[in-house]
């Protein structure tokens, strides 16, 4: 399993991407992340490879 817990993306300060995101992805299950472009899904995806765009602080 790999879940986001009230976690907050942000390339800075200024430029806070998601805020407060929860997600849940479990073993042995397909999952698909549908929107328009230019909504985050791509950061969303990145973000589990690169943990520096994870912030503790709130922003």
């Amino acid at each position: 399993m790999y879940k986001f817990d009230d976690v907050t993306i942000a390339y800075d300060k200024n430029n806070v991407i998601f805020e407060s995101l929860n997600l849940e992805f479990k073993s042995g299950e397909i999952t698909g992340l549908i929107g328009k472009s230019g909504c985050g899904k791509s950061t969303i995806l990145k973000s589990f490879f690169d943990l520096n765009l994870i912030k503790k602080e709130t922003y």
